[in-house]
């Protein structure tokens, strides 16, 4: 994260309105500069214009030395004293000018803001992450409004580590922009993203990943949301499933490896018509059957048609024992296998069924169903179902970004 427009803009903005805007309050302001003063003064703007930094510290300093200056002058001298230090890189000299300046009576309500603003955006091009931090405390504290800020105190808390005062900071940002309407930025995710990688947050970066898919697609949200789900802890082989069939919709298996490990997933979920459907889009790829795989693809290919056979001759057994169970996962999982090999209606009429029984987890149970009214081109029906899908967690993810996938205008 370099926000270095962001940065120059405030930094700038806080110098010249509290250093650079010093000789303007002598024409807005009934009070005047001594004739005892106004020419040494005049000589160290003069000098700091041509970049004479050393005689002009040496003027200020010749200048502090004039006897009984007015209040009016000694505040003009202290704007001088911190625009030197700052160009002489000493930050701590201009915080604690900065700091006096804060304090005195003469410094409006507005100059202090910008004060605050000037010392925040300092500390921060200065890598002083923590007194960034606190000076935009500060300047909030004194009034100040500047959206920018709040992005500022996020990116110091990032840097400064605080991952999880960043992530807090960035969801009240995001949260108050929902409710005015408002879509986040792309950069407010990315640092969702960044600080829930950091945290090992992972279901909180799955989050993160899905809006910024959702509004701002990219293959490489996708890629990211798909390696956050696949990392999820405990899953059936049949939820592995939807998560690697999204990723195949999705167009991004690149390798051999994915579209094998995709076949033997589908094999492991008990649909050899889903993994042999896998297989064949790996051939038309060309990626699988080539040299260094070819023996391994053959020997999948064979347990595969072996499993089809097998299932086909213990397939009216297997619906004569569907009917009597209570649980219907079993005849769930085989009518969506009937659908990838081609049986729509017979396939959809089982699961169907199956919907009605008892189940693991209905929602799960859906999801597939789902699925499986889209390789039929029940797209609206499809998305009904997904929509009603309402547990939390992994299901509820892939169900999201399915209709993200199906309802986003190309």
């Amino acid at each position: 994260m370099k926000p270095v427009s962001l940065l120059r803009n405030l930094w700038m903005v806080a110098l010249l309105g509290i250093a650079g805007g010093l000789y303007s309050v002598s024409i807005e302001s009934k009070e005047v500069v001594s004739q005892k003063m106004a020419a040494p003064l005049k000589n160290i703007e003069h000098l700091m214009k041509q970049g004479k930094i050393a005689q002009a510290n040496a003027a200020l300093k010749e200048v502090q030395t004039i006897p009984n200056p007015s209040a009016y002058e000694k505040n003009i001298i202290e704007h001088l004293r911190i625009a030197l230090a700052i160009k002489q890189n000493n930050l701590d000299a201009a915080f604690t000018g900065y700091d006096e300046l804060i304090n005195s009576t003469r410094t409006s309500a507005s100059e202090k803001i910008q004060i605050r603003m000037a010392q925040a955006s300092l500390a921060y091009r200065a890598r002083q992450y923590v007194k960034a931090i606190e000076y935009i405390k500060q300047y909030f504290l004194v009034g100040g409004t500047n959206t920018h800020m709040k992005t500022l105190l996020i990116q110091s808390y990032f840097l400064n580590n605080n991952y999880k005062e960043a992530m807090t900071a960035q969801q009240k940002q995001i949260d108050e922009e929902i409710k005015n309407g408002q879509v986040p930025a792309e950069s407010q995710w990315q640092i969702m993203a960044n600080c829930q990688e950091k945290l090992g947050d992972q279901d909180g970066l799955r989050h993160s990943y899905t809006q910024l898919a959702m509004h701002y697609p990219k293959a490489e949200y996708w890629g990211h949301i798909m390696a956050a789900l696949s990392s999820s802890r405990d899953l059936s082989s049949s939820v592995k499933l939807e998560i690697l069939n999204l990723r195949f919709n999705m167009n991004l298996m690149r390798t051999s490896e994915e579209y094998m490990e995709m076949a033997e997933v589908a094999m492991q979920a008990n649909m050899p018509h889903f993994a042999l459907k896998i297989l064949a889009a790996g051939y038309g790829k060309g990626l699988l059957g080539t040299d260094h795989n070819s023996t391994r693809v053959m020997r999948l290919r064979k347990f595969i048609r072996d499993k089809i056979n097998e299932n086909k001759s213990a397939l009216p057994a297997k619906l004569e024992a569907f009917e009597k169970a209570p649980n219907g996962d079993d005849m769930l999982m085989l009518g969506y296998d009937q659908v990838m090999d081609g049986k729509g209606q017979s396939g959809l009429l089982l699961m169907k069924e199956a919907l009605k029984k008892t189940l693991k987890d209905s929602n799960e149970a859906l999801l597939h169903y789902a699925m499986a009214q889209l390789q039929v081109n029940q797209k609206n029906q499809s998305i009904q179902n997904l929509k009603s899908i309402q547990a939390q967690g992994v299901i509820k993810e892939i169900a999201d970004l399915w209709l993200i996938k199906l309802q986003t205008k190309t």
